[in-house]
């Protein structure tokens, strides 16, 4: 068990367990906030080779900035056995300047379950994962912003693998080719329950493969066409996938035997397309209109098909009972400078809390990294300075430490420019002027605005769901909301102007129905009690609650998001033929 911390350490010669009851474990406690960060000099971060077995990897973050060429390579080495039987569970893989992971030929029995790879990689031959190896498993994990393809499946054996319930999107990142999926190797792979939007050329492509199948896939978005099946490609199966591609072709396919139907290619009514939020509205083609595979009985988030009549087709079952993850509510007790955390928005105890920061700064939260996660952090005000974490593990690193403004200003967060992570802005309040920055960076902010007069309270959000956050202000003279849904170097205009709570009250923001636009709360410093509105309007409270104690600091946040988090449910994974539930860690003191 390792305490949380940056270590410039590479991991290599990992002891080989006897079995899945006696494997040898790694385990980062907290979860994610251990981060093995290198100096320059390696080649990889975490190397696995020659007859190393039965290994879990749990919890860790895999800074790869410092490396040669990988952040974790499971080696083959020409004469000698090869690994197998590994587990990569709950781990980040980051700025690697090749691949984020490789498997080389003849590695078999690993499975990847609840990883998060991005932002690998210099060119379009970097991906987020390379596979060469068989029986491999990648599942419940995210692949986003890396160089080349998300999921890569060339060369070696690669026999037998599986690709699921994963999210994909804006890989490809550089250079003109890539695919967030592609199977170019091998038999019997299987890909499904995916979502896949945002690549540069396809969003699945399978070449010189056979026995291939894509079920429940949902794929939209991507710059030349949804799906791919090339000439080399045989026997390949391809059922109940949502290719939805508005601007652009849907699928290709010159393979030898290739069976597809049931696929929808029209508008499958998603619940927001401009904000990529895919289930499906009530009434979606989608819906039923599948068939059974004998492959796929779960969903996207594990719910069992069919729950209707017949197969949905795409990643997601629709139910009238699902709702889509939105903001929920938390505050921050400048007493003892620690953040509590509540999951839902509801009266009850906080489900996270983590200490950051003293008792004269202000919180802020926001998804850093861009892994639909947000998390904690403090602005120092008498310095200017903010202080951000990417974990909300109690006694998680600073990650960041930037300076903007002058000091004794306000904090606000917000997408500004809708890439996907937040930045952050600085109200000060004695000269109505806002100054927001796209980077965590320390330096000139991007937009400078005017608005709002001393005394005012900032806010940030996305009121018009179109994908952008953009400032406002609450008056707590008034207990009105203005909100713009300009970001610009400007005086920009105000689109709305909204009453909510009573003179006194603390204003925050968030998307409280998950519909992808932002509306306002309040906090009643007096009593803990807690109003929450769905939109930027005038009128009465949609929900209210109970949550904190006089004079916290109210805040809100995506804490368990609609990307792979940790705990993962179901909370078990199946290597080689033997399922492995990970043991819950007992209480760690460094």
């Amino acid at each position: 068990m390792v305490s949380p911390g940056v270590y410039a350490e590479d991991l290599e010669n990992i002891p080989t367990g006897d079995s899945w009851a006696k494997p040898i474990t790694l385990l980062a406690w907290p979860r994610n906030s251990v981060i093995l960060k290198p100096n320059s000099g390696i080649t990889h971060v975490i190397t696995f080779q020659d007859d190393v077995h039965y290994i879990i990897i749990d919890g860790f973050v895999i800074d790869a900035v410092n490396s040669g060429f990988d952040g974790i390579k499971f080696q083959a080495n020409a004469g000698r056995p090869n690994p197998h039987h590994i587990n990569i569970l709950n781990t980040e893989v980051k700025n690697a300047p090749h691949s984020g992971i490789i498997v080389s030929d003849l590695d078999e029995y690993i499975d990847f379950n609840n990883v998060v790879v991005h932002d690998n990689g210099t060119t379009d031959f970097d991906h987020g994962i390379y596979v060469q190896g068989s029986h491999i498993t990648i599942e419940n994990s995210a692949f986003f912003r890396n160089a080349g393809w998300g999921i890569h499946i060339f060369g070696g054996s690669s026999n037998y693998n599986i690709v699921r319930n994963n999210r994909l999107y804006d890989n490809a990142r550089l250079g003109l080719r890539g695919m967030g999926v592609g199977v170019y190797t091998g038999t019997g792979t299987l890909v499904y329950n995916n979502i896949i939007w945002g690549t540069n050329q396809a969003g699945i492509e399978v070449d010189d493969a056979n026995n291939v199948g894509i079920y429940n896939n949902t794929i939209t978005k991507n710059r030349d066409l949804g799906l791919l099946i090339g000439s080399g490609a045989s026997d390949v199966t391809y059922k109940n996938n949502i290719i939805y591609q508005p601007s652009t072709f849907t699928f290709s396919d010159t393979g030898v035997r290739s069976i597809h139907d049931h696929n929808l290619l029209t508008n499958p009514q998603f619940v927001n397309f401009a904000t990529d939020t895919f289930l499906l509205q009530p009434g979606s083609p989608a819906i039923d209109g599948g068939t059974a595979t004998g492959v796929v009985t779960y969903d996207f988030e594990h719910t069992p098909r069919p729950l209707g009549d017949d197969y949905d087709i795409g990643a997601y079952e629709y139910s009238s009972t699902r709702t889509v993850k939105g903001d929920t509510v938390g505050v921050f007790r400048p007493s003892v400078n620690t953040f509590f955390l509540r999951n839902t928005n509801t009266t009850g105890n906080a489900d996270t809390q983590t200490t950051v920061g003293n008792a004269n700064d202000l919180p802020v939260i926001g998804d850093w990294n861009g892994d639909g996660i947000d998390t904690v952090g403090v602005y120092r005000p008498s310095q200017g300075l903010f202080f951000l974490q990417d974990s909300n593990a109690n006694g998680a690193p600073i990650l960041y430490s930037i300076v903007l403004g002058t000091p004794d200003g306000l904090p606000i967060v917000g997408d500004w420019n809708g890439n996907g992570s937040d930045g952050i802005g600085v109200f000060q309040s004695s000269t109505g002027i806002i100054y927001l920055k796209n980077t965590l960076t320390s330096g000139y902010a991007d937009y400078t605005m005017i608005l709002g007069v001393p005394g005012d309270i900032p806010v940030g959000g996305d009121w018009d769901g179109n994908g952008i956050d953009s400032p406002g202000l609450f008056r707590p003279a008034q207990a009105t909301f203005f909100l713009t849904n300009s970001v610009c170097n400007c005086i920009p205009s105000v689109n709305y102007s909204a009453t909510l709570g009573v003179v006194g009250d603390s204003p925050f923001a968030g998307d409280w129905n998950g519909e992808g636009s932002t509306g306002i709360g309040v906090f009643r410093p007096s009593n803990g009690l807690i109003y929450l509105k769905d939109t930027p309007s005038t009128g009465f409270a949609d929900k209210s609650l109970v949550f904190g104690i006089p004079n916290d600091k109210p805040i809100a946040g995506h804490w368990v998001s609609t990307q792979p988090q940790l705990p993962l449910i179901p909370n078990s994974i199946t290597t080689g033929s033997t399922p492995v539930t990970p043991k819950l860690a007992p209480t760690f003191v460094p």
